[in-house]
C-alpha cells in the first residue's frame, strides 16, 4: 500500500513537471528506464511522452515508451512507437521482439507470422523471445506442427526461460497432454513465482482437473498478481478517458483498486483459518 502511494505521489510529481514544460530529454529518458525497472510504466509514459515532445526522433524513447504501453495493456500504442523507434533504426534485437508481442496482442496472428518469420536476430534473448511470439501466432493461427517448431528454436535458445516453458505448455495443452503442462507451468512458475501468465494457465489447468480449491488457493497465494491484474485491465481505460474526467476521479479509482482486492483476499484468508 505504501509503494503503491509513493508510485503515485511520484506520478504526480511527473505530471507536475511535465506540465511546467521543464526536464532535459536525456534525462527524462533515463528517468523513465528507472521507473520501468520499479516496474511503474504509468510514470514512465509521462516522462516519455514529455521527452518526445522535445525531441520526436529519440529511438531509444519510442522503444521504451512502446514497451510502457505494452505494459499497461495498449498492443495498438505499442505497435506505432516500436514501428517509429525501427524507423529511427533502433536496435533490431530490441524493437522486433516486442513488435511481435504487440502485434500478437491485437491478434495479428498472421501478420506476426508473414513480417517476422525468419528474421534472424543476435542475441539468444532477442531470438527466443521473436520464437516464443511465433509460436505464440502459429498456435492461435491453427498451425500447430509450425508452433511446435518455433517453441522448440526458441528452447534450444533458452530452455529454462519462463515465457518460453509457458508458451510450451499452452502447446501441450492444446495437444490435451495436460500432465506435460502442468510440469512446464511449474518449472516457470519455480523460475518466476509472480508469472502471469503462468498463474492463471496453472489455476486454469486445475479447474479443467476438478481442483478448484487448488486453483483457488494458487490465487490467493498471490493475492498482489491478482490486483495488479486488475490494474492493467483497467489503466488502458483510464488512459484513453483521461481528459473526459478529473483527475481525483482516476487517482481515487486507481488507488482503491488494488487495497480493495488484497482487503478481498485477507477477509478470504481469514475466513479459511477459522473454518
Amino acid at each position: 500500500m505504501t509503494v503503491f502511494l509513493l508510485r503515485l505521489l511520484a506520478a504526480c510529481l511527473a505530471i507536475t513537471l511535465v506540465a511546467c514544460g521543464t526536464g532535459d530529454p536525456a534525462a527524462l529518458v533515463a528517468s523513465a528506464k528507472t521507473y520501468l525497472a520499479q516496474a511503474n510504466p504509468q510514470t514512465a509514459i509521462i516522462q516519455l511522452k514529455s521527452a518526445l515532445q522535445k525531441s520526436p526522433d529519440n529511438a531509444e524513447g519510442r522503444a521504451l515508451l512502446a514497451r510502457a504501453l505494452l505494459d499497461i495493456g495498449d498492443p495498438v500504442g505499442a505497435e506505432t512507437e516500436i514501428r517509429k523507434a525501427i524507423a529511427l533504426r533502433w536496435s533490431e534485437d530490441e524493437a522486433y521482439p516486442l513488435l511481435a508481442r504487440a502485434m500478437n496482442g491485437q491478434a495479428k496472428f498472421r501478420a506476426v507470422i508473414s513480417e517476422l518469420d525468419g528474421r534472424n536476430l543476435g542475441t539468444p534473448q532477442a531470438r527466443a523471445d521473436l520464437a516464443g511470439s511465433i509460436a505464440t501466432a502459429r498456435m492461435n493461427s491453427g498451425d500447430l506442427p509450425g508452433a511446435r517448431a518455433a517453441i522448440a528454436a526458441a528452447a534450444r535458445e533458452l530452455p529454462e526461460d519462463a515465457r518460453v516453458l509457458v508458451v510450451q505448455a499452452e502447446i501441450a495443452g492444446r495437444d490435451n497432454d495436460l500432465a506435460l503442462a502442468g510440469r512446464l507451468l511449474d518449472r516457470a512458475l519455480a523460475k518466476e513465482p509472480s508469472n502471469v501468465e503462468a498463474i492463471l494457465l496453472k489455476a486454469a489447468l486445475l479447474g479443467t482437473r476438478n481442483q478448484a480449491d487448488a486453483a483457488i488457493q494458487l490465487l490467493e497465494a498471490a493475492p498482489k498478481i491478482v490486483a495488479a491484474i486488475m490494474v492493467v485491465l483497467f489503466l488502458p481505460v483510464h488512459y484513453m478517458l483521461w481528459s473526459k474526467f478529473p483527475i481525483w476521479y482516476h487517482l481515487f479509482f486507481l488507488i482503491s483498486l488494488a487495497p480493495t482486492v488484497l482487503i478481498g483476499a485477507s477477509i478470504r484468508a481469514a475466513s479459511r483459518a477459522a473454518r
